[in-house]
């Protein structure tokens, strides 16, 4: 609860709850100002008639107290005057005034007049004072949050979190709750639940209470009525000589009494027929010839009352409404013939007081405990809801990341991956958390050994077979020089070294905005889609050869066996779908696209190249890389020829050596496709004398070969790849 006054600075750099400091700044300057107020009006017409004493004894030396308090608090939040904690002070001051005015009303209201009679002021400051005491309350509950709770706030407010938020919103499964949470629906049952119980036993109790005050009235009421009917009874002959001294000694005596009885009466009088004091009187008339109301002596007998009386044989009631009162009569009789009436009166309000303080106190109870039932509730909802929010968390992150990297904005890779158990609990929710951590594990497991290509399709939730027809880029790779670096080595040490040079070409491609399809053994599948597909693969091409060079050059600085890649791209219609049993499926492309893209990476070998791509592909990049043409082939199982092109580099990276070997190589290739093998001949040997061109060497070794033995009349430069 409390809070050091030194300033704590958030995540976004500003002073944490400055608009609360300023609130409660408000707050004090108004509560003095109320107080103040208070003081300058009790004396006046603000408060009524027997609420301004107990108001000058009890409320007035209370909230001068708290007016200290508030002062204080004031000058401390404007000047900094003490280093302990001002918002201590406000909550203490605050539950003063709540416990002040409530303990007032406790004590003092008896009827209706009592709340009538109190100002707005004191409404207001018992309104203004709770709430400000709930406020801090929720604040200081909130405040006590540990880190898991900060964690998901300030995951919910990223703005690229909550973009994708949206996205994932429009699923059947969303982060959000489709209705009242778990903590409104217990904070409403139980509120609902107590507010009944609590409300219907009170009522019952209050019920019988009401009832047992009227029966205590009327049997009080109704002896004390029989009782000074028999004392009138017996001063009939004092009566009839106009003495009624005895009757006033005892109304006197009864007047006594009263003060401390349990149920004071208003008044008793005795009324008598007018012609047993005077027989000469010409109407008839009852007449107060005593009684302890000053206002009803010698008044006469309202007549009304006189046919109540009359209608009802001895003892009886009548509840007089516009007088509030109950009135309670007794005859008295001379034979059969009634010569007067005791009438006990009681005020409404004095008899039913203490049943409506007990109402009163049972409202206060009912509030408070209403009060407390509703934090106590919500700080179990809490308890249950917070290891939910925290594994709503864990669970939401990895999802929101699984999605993005399914729809392709994230690079698919395990090791983001990464579920954080925050459920401390030990229940239900902790073993929920336990086996969700589990299947996310089993989902990291599973993630580096699944296509990206894969991961789309689980996503859309297809089961069984699907296929569709695609256009895209295929780019193969082998490691040249591999089976002789592992020779001599144990499994163990050749499996590191491949993994090493897979997670290289892995990272590379990835970036590139390829997938991985497979492996097989030190040789890379991968596609590409989209309409960069080629300049990115090429790009990957690029990359991937200048980073092997420089791999070798470290492992040749170590004195380690060096490697070489190759490289084969090509683009064009395949199948993409589902391939293998219903149980054990793999997601891949089929097709002559795939197969060529395989071929072309395995005849590097016979051009001494570290890339080769088709034409389809040259046409696509030609703009922005620089290729040279190498051949006219058909591979193995083919018989349509294709030409293929290795990439050079980029053509802003380009050197001049490079465009000069790409411009004389051109030219010598003219000759050699128009079996002008002398011309051929001259150019091959200058470009691999110049620039130590292997695929130039090989071509010298075709011209040699074709003068011995001359390909036919109509061939036009096509060669027939005889290996895979």
């Amino acid at each position: 609860m409390a809070e050091t006054g030194t300033k704590k600075k958030s995540n976004s750099g500003t002073e944490p709850f400055t608009a609360l400091i300023i609130c409660e700044l408000l707050y004090s300057l108004l509560q003095i100002g109320i107080i103040f107020f208070t003081w300058y009006n009790v004396r006046g017409s603000v408060y009524s008639g027997r609420q301004v004493l107990p108001l000058i004894n009890f409320i007035i030396p209370a909230q001068s107290v708290l007016a200290v308090i508030f002062i204080i608090n004031t000058a401390n939040i404007i000047l900094k005057l003490f280093k302990f904690t001002f918002r201590f002070l406000s909550f203490s001051a605050s539950f003063l005034s709540v416990l002040i005015i409530t303990l007032f009303i406790w004590q003092y209201a008896e009827s209706n007049i009592f709340f009538s009679g109190l100002s707005l002021i004191v409404y207001l400051n018992y309104l203004l004072s709770l709430g400000w005491f709930t406020f801090l309350l929720v604040v200081t509950f909130y405040r006590s949050r540990n880190r898991a709770l900060v964690e998901y706030n300030s995951f919910k407010k990223e703005k690229n979190i909550t973009q994708t938020s949206r996205e994932l919103a429009r699923t059947p499964v969303s982060g959000r709750p489709s209705g009242p949470g778990i903590r409104f629906k217990l904070v409403s049952v139980f509120m609902l639940l107590f507010l009944f119980s609590i409300s219907g036993l009170s009522l019952l109790l209050l019920n019988d209470y009401k009832k047992t005050i009227n029966s205590s009235v009327i049997y009080t009421g109704t002896t004390l009525a029989e009782q000074s009917a028999s004392f009138l009874k017996s001063k009939v002959i004092d009566i009839r000589s106009g003495n009624f001294i005895d009757l006033r000694e005892y109304l006197s005596k009864q007047k006594k009494k009263n003060r401390n009885a349990q149920l004071p009466f208003a008044s008793i009088t005795f009324y008598i027929k007018n012609k047993l004091i005077n027989s000469n009187t010409g109407s008839e008339k009852w007449q107060a010839v005593a009684s302890t109301g000053v206002q009803l002596q010698d008044s006469l007998l309202e007549s009304n009352l006189l046919a109540v009386f009359r209608d009802q044989e001895g003892t009886g009631l009548y509840q007089n409404d516009q007088t509030r009162e109950s009135v309670l009569f007794a005859p008295a009789q001379l034979g059969d013939k009634i010569f007067g009436y005791s009438v006990v009166r009681y005020s409404n309000h004095i008899i039913y007081r203490s049943f409506y303080k007990a109402m009163i106190r049972v409202i206060i109870i009912t509030f408070y405990l209403l009060y407390f039932v509703f934090f106590l509730v919500y700080i179990l909802g809490s308890r249950i809801v917070k290891p939910l929010t925290y594994l709503q968390l864990s669970v939401k992150k990895e999802s929101i990341l699984l999605s993005r990297m399914l729809s392709g904005k994230e690079r698919v890779t395990a090791s983001q991956l990464s579920f954080s158990d925050n459920v401390t609990t030990r229940d239900e929710i902790k073993d929920l958390s336990g086996a969700i951590g589990n299947m996310f594990n089993v989902i990291k497991g599973i993630i580096p050994y699944v296509s990206q290509s894969t991961l789309k399709q689980a996503k859309k939730g297809k089961t069984g077979y699907s296929s569709s027809k695609r256009r895209m880029t295929f780019l193969f790779t082998d490691i040249r020089g591999f089976t002789t670096m592992c020779e001599g080595r144990k499994p163990q040490e050749v499996v590191s070294i491949l993994n090493h040079y897979l997670n290289l070409q892995t990272d590379i491609i990835t970036a590139n905005h390829g997938d991985i399809d497979k492996f097989v053994g030190d040789e890379v599948m991968a596609s590409f889609s989209g309409k960069n597909s080629n300049l990115n693969a090429a790009s990957a091409c690029v990359e991937l050869i200048r980073k092997m060079a420089a791999e070798n050059k470290k492992r040749k600085a170590g004195k380690n066996v060096t490697v070489r890649i190759g490289v084969g791209i090509n683009e064009g219609e395949v199948i993409f779908g589902s391939v293998g049993a219903k149980d054990r499926l793999d997601f891949t492309s089929i097709g002559d696209t795939v197969n060529l893209a395989a071929r072309l990476e395995g005849a590097n070998k016979q051009y001494y190249t570290s890339s080769l791509i088709s034409e389809a592909v040259y046409n696509k990049i030609k703009q922005r890389f620089l290729c040279r043409e190498i051949d006219l082939l058909t591979v193995k199982g083919k018989s349509r020829p294709v030409k293929v092109y290795e990439i050079i580099s980029l053509k802003k990276k380009a050197t001049n050596a490079d465009k000069n070997l790409v411009r004389e190589f051109n030219s010598a290739l003219k000759f050699y496709r128009k079996k002008n093998w002398k011309s051929a001949e001259k150019k091959f040997n200058e470009i691999y004398a110049k620039y130590s061109d292997q695929t130039s060497s090989l071509f010298l070794k075709r011209i040699a070969l074709y003068r011995k033995s001359p390909p036919p009349a109509k061939w036009n430069g096509v060669y027939q790849l005889t290996v895979k």
